[in-house]
């Protein structure tokens, strides 16, 4: 199945291409629309805040510079050797 999609893609690029225009200016209101009300939900999840084993505290957007922290590298470190 999935060779067939690839395959399909790559024969009609173009038309592919001119569908999803089509699509997007006869629909453009309804897009903005959403992409307003969606906006706010995916602001929130990402400054969301966690606390983290290590006694770190992060959100889930700076969540792996967090995991490249020292303090967290220690802290699995010693989960390593424990176990």
């Amino acid at each position: 199945m999935k060779e067939y999609n690839a395959k399909y893609r790559n024969e009609n690029i173009n038309k592919i291409k001119e569908y999803k225009k089509n699509y997007f200016q006869k629909n453009k209101y309804k897009i903005k629309q959403n992409q307003e009300i969606n906006k706010e939900k995916i602001k929130a999840q990402r400054y969301e805040k966690h606390n983290c084993n290590c006694g770190g505290k992060y959100t889930n957007n700076s969540k792996a510079t967090h995991e490249k922290t020292t303090k967290h590298k220690k802290y699995i470190q010693t989960q390593h050797v424990q176990q």
